[in-house]
């Protein structure tokens, strides 16, 4: 895949970052393919609304590959956060992330993780902020390792800091066999 476009099937502001809208990812695919896109980059809220299978079909009709899933959209509509303060909502974030890797597995994709990252809290030091991304990971470590592996840690604006968590999590994987 050479190019590929963000899209949403959802109507937002024209000052969202997204450059292609449509009702359905059916339409952006439609729109993507007639303007020689190779591949779509779903911007997705939440993993269950939609019929993995239908939209994997739709995109090959298309000849467009899908180049990620994303996940803002979870943060700025539900405060989907990996270091929100509440524990149940960094929970509930993980699940969600689970439920996005297995859209991108059965898409032969990847996800792209920015907001749901989170901010750092004012306040909080750096270690505080990645040492509660690290403990997420490992509250799901076997489900994750997949998504870890996959983690593009896109949008170093969503945050005040270049997170060196990642590094961490890589570790990890490869002294525990996983990479």
């Amino acid at each position: 895949m050479k190019f590929s476009i963000c899209a949403t099937d959802r109507p937002l502001e024209n000052t969202s970052p997204f450059p292609l809208r449509g009702d359905s990812f059916e339409d952006c695919a439609r729109v993507a393919g007639m303007l020689g896109f190779d591949g779509i980059e779903l911007q997705v809220q939440n993993p269950s609304r939609y019929d993995v299978r239908r939209l994997r079909s739709v995109l090959d009709d298309r000849g467009l590959g899908c180049s990620a899933v994303t996940t803002g959209l979870a943060y700025l509509f539900e405060g989907m956060s990996m270091v929100h303060p509440d524990k149940k909502m960094r929970m509930a974030t993980i699940e969600r992330l689970c439920r996005d890797m297995d859209m991108a597995k059965e898409l032969d994709s990847q996800i792209l993780i920015g907001y749901m990252r989170g901010r750092k809290t004012a306040g909080q030091t750096d270690e505080e902020y990645e040492d509660i991304l690290t403990e997420m990971f490992f509250a799901r470590q076997k489900e994750l390792c997949g998504f870890w592996k996959n983690l593009i840690p896109c949008g170093f604006s969503t945050t005040e800091i270049l997170i060196t968590w990642p590094l961490k999590i890589m570790i990890f994987l490869r002294q525990s066999g996983y990479l």
